[in-house]
């Protein structure tokens, strides 16, 4: 999968985010989430590649723009890594909105493979 878009540390802490406890990993799960500040200075600490993370089963090698995405997969439910990938372009592409002060109070979103609608309550 191409993440050439998007910022490493961001790639990392979402894919962090999103993958499960694994096996024996429970004896070093962190149930904490990974901010962007704390995947940033793992990355400058010149680690690129991660198996295990806190007891969590990534697989996925962040040295080039396109990641193996099969494995993490195949631990983490289909197209785990594309859908927290994708989540990561939206916010990026919808961030304006935020941004501005949009209400969500007043609008549900619909997410759907081809699109975001919003629809009025």
């Amino acid at each position: 999968m191409d993440v050439s878009d998007l910022n490493k540390a961001r790639v990392l802490a979402a894919l962090y985010n999103t993958a499960k406890q694994q096996g024996a990993g429970f004896l070093n799960f962190e149930s904490t989430p990974m901010t962007e500040e704390r995947a940033k200075k793992l990355l400058e600490s010149g680690k690129t590649c991660y198996d295990y993370l806190n007891g969590r089963m990534l697989k996925i090698d962040l040295a080039q723009d396109e990641i193996d995405t099969r494995v993490y997969n195949q631990v983490n439910g289909f197209n785990a890594a594309e859908n927290s990938i994708e989540r990561l372009r939206l916010i990026d592409k919808y961030s304006n909105v935020i941004s501005y002060g949009f209400d969500f109070k007043s609008y549900k979103y619909v997410l759907d493979p081809s699109a975001i609608r919003c629809e009025t309550q």
